[in-house]
């Protein structure tokens, strides 16, 4: 008896989870990118030349639409109001605040083609600051990472301590009207949530809580902050950062990096467990996948140019007790590099694709 009740509840389950997800492709297919259209409106449509009638929740689901112009992966038009509208005007995600373990602790990151300095402050806060001297706008540090409870601009000398507050500025200590209050580095809103660390260029006020968390969602895992990292990769490549964005994010991920007891059953269960969701996208252009035993890997995709894009990879455990295995990392490295090959290629066949459509195109008009 207590096996056949097991039995209906698992089926129950399953039949549960395949109706949540049917539901949820239904009532929610709208993509990431669905606020760019919102913030730019015409002006992004006509960049893509794309009519207005067209649906925006086709522009990132449907690669080989007719709508889609050879100017949404190689536009530099496009390209630039993409990193205004969306990179320089939302909240994106960073890091992990496991990777900063005491104060002075900092990291360099690139956001919409500025330098960002992130340092833990002695207080235990951590605090976003532009990687620009005051001086000369000289950078501060022109390492990826280090530590420091002073960061000091080799240019002149000028000293900055993990606040963000100017302490030392040789030569003029004595200047008249002076104030070294005034010229402290320029601080970037940042907020950590879970564990992850979220940054945004707005210099407006900004409320930071409903946001994010409409950001997270409840597929994050709240006990995202006792995650430890591990390893970190960074890929390269000639490919447009939309298009990466899509295919990593892809749901046929779901069972691979599952990282739950359940994985073994259909992927339309985890619907029912949200804060166990397999992949998660985030801020625009970053992704959370979940795999087994435990791992995690967070990918940034990097827009460097229109045409080329980098994806800055970083794996954690779950809890910092649990075991890993070198062969496993290994393993998910080389999973992702092979997916890296596979957005090129894709890249390329979309633009071989189009060219030889409008060769047809054009050779029909002749013939006719």
């Amino acid at each position: 008896m207590p096996m056949l009740a097991a039995l209906f509840f698992l089926v129950f389950l399953t039949l549960a989870g395949a109706i949540v997800y049917t539901a949820s492709h239904i009532l929610d297919g709208k993509p990431h990118l669905l606020l760019l259209w919102g913030i730019v409106g015409t002006e992004y449509r006509d960049a893509l030349d794309v009519s207005e009638s067209a649906k925006p929740h086709n522009i990132l689901n449907q690669t080989e639409s007719p709508t889609y112009t050879r100017s949404w992966w190689t536009s530099e038009r496009l390209f630039q109001l993409e990193r205004r509208a969306i990179f320089s005007k939302t909240w994106l995600y960073v890091t992990h605040a496991s990777r900063f373990q005491k104060p002075g602790d900092y990291r360099t990151f690139e956001v919409a083609g500025f330098s960002i300095i992130i340092i833990l402050g002695k207080d235990g806060q951590l605090r976003a600051f532009h990687n620009v001297c005051r001086h000369r706008a000289y950078a501060i540090t022109k390492k990826n990472c280090g530590s420091s409870i002073v960061l000091g601009c080799r240019y002149h000398g000028w000293s900055y301590d993990t606040k963000g507050r100017l302490i030392k500025a040789p030569e003029f200590e004595n200047v008249l009207d002076f104030d070294k209050d005034e010229n402290g580095l320029w601080e970037v809103k940042s907020e950590t949530r879970r564990g992850l660390v979220f940054v945004n260029l707005q210099t407006k006020d900004l409320s930071a809580d409903e946001q994010i968390e409409n950001i997270l969602g409840n597929t994050i895992a709240t006990n995202m902050e006792k995650m430890s990292w591990l390893a970190e990769w960074r890929f390269e490549g000639n490919f447009n950062w939309k298009l990466a964005v899509q295919v990593l994010a892809s749901k046929k991920h779901s069972e691979e990096y599952s990282g739950s007891w359940w994985s073994a059953f259909p992927s339309s269960i985890f619907h029912i467990f949200p804060n166990r969701d397999p992949c998660k996208v985030i801020s625009q252009a970053a992704i959370i996948r979940y795999f087994k035993s435990g791992y995690i890997v967070t990918m940034r995709v990097l827009p460097l140019a229109r045409d080329r894009s980098a994806i800055d990879c970083n794996l954690y455990r779950d809890h910092p007790r649990r075991r890993f295995k070198q062969e496993a990392i290994q393993a998910i490295e080389s999973s992702i590099s092979e997916e890296v090959e596979n957005i090129k290629r894709k890249q390329k066949q979309l633009l071989t694709k189009e060219i030889s459509d409008r060769r047809e195109c054009s050779a029909s008009h002749k013939l006719s």
